[in-house]
């Protein structure tokens, strides 16, 4: 806070206490040659009062004059940025001592300080010595700034300042007597003699407050107009739009006028036709209109006869459309088997199939529109989910799934494709019937006698414990177990399955320490994804899977591995060497989530040499 600021932004109360103490201290002299210096605030100190210069020095201390200068302190910057520097010429001596104080020793003795010297002129020295632009400073304020408890203590901070004294005092009595001398004349302070008359020498602080209150003046009179403009403008606008809605009230209600009588008008000419009298040439065109209908009937009558008979010799078209709402009824519950049974029967194919073609060659006969023509569609579900439930339950059907999976993503992306929701739903149910499907043909090996407790594969992955382990997984012992049926012939649904296995292999990855995914190759390769190998074995130096797999376990000189393999060459060269050996069966249905194959029956065990090291 600078002096040209009030102290109305303090965190504290600023009392008239504060305001008073300035008025007080400040001698009669000086109000009087400030009054010579600044005539507009005379004009408001004074008023009412004899303004001659002999008196002013006495009116201030009058109780009318010092309310209105403790008011105008109080609201007019300005004013109080004149009457402090005033007090700074009279109170000199008091302000180079603040000046002069360390800011920690000040924030440090702050209760003493302001004790000593009072609160009201503490805080105008803070002022002038811009003191208060220090945020510690400003923390210091509460409302017992302006309690003074002047106590001996209050003195300790003089304590050192009369030692030195006494010890002057008493070697150069002199000095000091000088020195005191000059110290009681400088408390005294001289007003300096009256300036020259205004129109001799201008004060040029007052022109410039003058020019700096004018130009704020001008800025406030520029502003105005322009808000007048503008509020004009609008009024214009408004009433521009009130007369456009004037003219526009006016034409509605015409037009509306102008309906009303066109309906009246209607109205009176409908009932009095009816009143109207029939004269001899209306009642003869009334009777050639008669038997204009009647000529018109008998054809009807001869019209439908006809077509009696056409009915009869070709069929009836409601027959037709009821047989083939049967068939549509059918080709829907034949549908439903295909989405909820594992096993469907030849013949249900066969059936639905000459269904299907059957009602195609109806649709395609000439005039067959007349089926559908003034009915409700016949039920029919929608084509893609169809589609998706005749699909074939082979693993050649996964890659399909998959790429269809990733063209939905896309069309829910775009916002392309109503009700995406159920194509999806219908995906996951056909992906998982497949696997399903797939995990009905395994058949689970009898794994080797366990030496203790078995442990289930589950226990070890529910308690974390699966992660200690290195997993190496026979690949192909897995996916050859597979019944593919016609399938089986094309190589493409090995790769598919193999694809398959290694995606739901990274996925699940996290479940062990590492894992080592091992097929039978042609020219060996190795791959990593996250913390998954897959190898596959040298066909051209004689190297299989079973073999990378033995050689990697003889070299581990711990147990800290598992195997997933059905091969009983595998599991007799290398049981020693692992601490447990997974079922086939077991750990497909964890990678894909698959619940046990008949409904309540145990999921299958994978047996542990050494449960007791879980």
């Amino acid at each position: 806070m600078s002096r040209n600021q009030l102290p109305a932004s303090l965190p504290i109360t600023v009392g008239d206490s504060f305001y008073k103490r300035i008025v007080h201290d400040i001698s009669g002299a000086d109000w009087a040659r400030l009054a010579r210096l600044e005539p507009t605030f005379k004009d408001l100190i004074f008023e009412g009062f004899s303004t001659r210069i002999d008196k002013l020095a006495r009116l201030v201390r009058q109780p009318r004059v010092e309310t209105r200068l403790c008011r105008l302190l109080r609201t007019d910057a300005l004013f109080f940025e004149l009457v402090m520097d005033l007090w700074a010429e009279a109170q000199l001596l008091l302000l180079s001592f603040v000046e002069m104080l360390d800011p920690g020793f000040l924030l440090e003795h702050w209760i003493e300080l302001k004790d000593l010297i009072g609160p009201e002129r503490f805080l105008a020295c803070l002022i002038l010595t811009d003191r208060l632009e220090d945020p510690n400073v400003l923390e210091k304020f509460d409302e017992r700034f302006w309690d003074r408890d002047l106590e001996l203590g209050t003195l300790d901070l003089l304590l050192p300042t009369a030692a030195v004294w006494r010890e002057l005092a008493a070697d150069y009595p002199k000095v000091v007597e000088s020195f005191e001398q000059c110290l009681w004349s400088a408390a005294k302070v001289v007003p300096p003699p009256p300036p020259a008359p205004a129109e001799d020498r201008p004060d040029r602080r007052q022109l410039r407050r003058e020019q700096e209150r004018r130009a704020r003046v001008e800025a406030r009179l520029e502003q105005s107009e322009g808000e007048k403009r503008k509020v004009e403008e609008d009024l214009k606008q408004v009433r521009a739009e009130a007369e456009a809605l004037r003219g526009r009230l006016a034409q509605v209600e015409q037009e509306q006028q102008r309906r009303l009588e066109d309906e009246l008008a209607r109205e009176r000419a409908r009932w009095f036709q009816r009143y109207r009298a029939v004269d001899t040439a209306e009642q003869e065109s009334y009777r050639s209109a008669i038997k204009g209908l009647d000529d018109l009937l008998n054809k009807a009558d001869r019209a439908l006869q006809l077509q009696a008979a056409a009915d009869e010799q070709y069929g009836l078209v409601e027959e037709v459309a009821r047989r083939l709402l049967r068939i549509e009824f059918y080709l829907q519950e034949m549908e439903r088997i295909q989405a909820e049974s594992l096993v469907v029967h030849v013949e249900v194919n066969r059936v639905r199939q000459a269904m299907e073609a059957e009602k195609e060659r109806i649709l395609r006969l000439p005039g067959s529109e007349r089926l559908t023509s003034g009915r409700e569609p016949l039920p029919t579900a929608d084509p893609w989910r169809r589609r998706l439930r005749f699909l074939e339950q082979s693993p050649l059907s996964l890659a399909k799934l998959a790429k269809l999976k990733a063209l939905l993503e896309q069309l829910e992306e775009l916002q392309l494709l109503p009700d995406i929701h159920l194509l999806t739903e219908a995906v996951a149910q056909k992906e998982r019937q497949i696997q399903e499907r797939i995990y009905q043909q395994f058949q689970p090996a009898q794994p080797a006698a366990a030496r203790g407790r078995p442990l289930s594969l589950d226990e070890l992955v529910a308690g974390g414990q699966s992660r200690r382990y290195d997993l190496y997984v026979d690949g192909y012992n897995i996916l050859l177990q597979l019944d593919l049926g016609q399938s089986a012939k094309d190589p493409r649904a090995l790769a598919e399955l193999r694809e398959s296995l290694i995606a739901r292999m990274v996925a699940k990855g996290r479940l062990f320490r590492k894992v080592f995914l091992v097929f039978d190759g042609i020219d060996g390769s190795r791959d990593r994804q996250g913390n998954v190998d897959i190898i596959y074995s040298d066909k051209h130096h004689g190297i299989n899977a079973d073999a990378i797999i033995i050689d990697a376990l003889k070299k581990r000189r711990d147990q800290n591995s598992l195997l997933v393999t059905a091969d009983r060459e595998i599991i007799e060269a290398t049981q020693q060497r692992v601490f447990g050996i997974i079922a086939p069966l077991h750990f497909y249905s964890l990678l894909f989530d698959l619940a046990p194959p008949e409904p309540g029956s145990p999921r299958p065990s994978a047996a542990f040499f050494n449960p007791g090291k879980v």
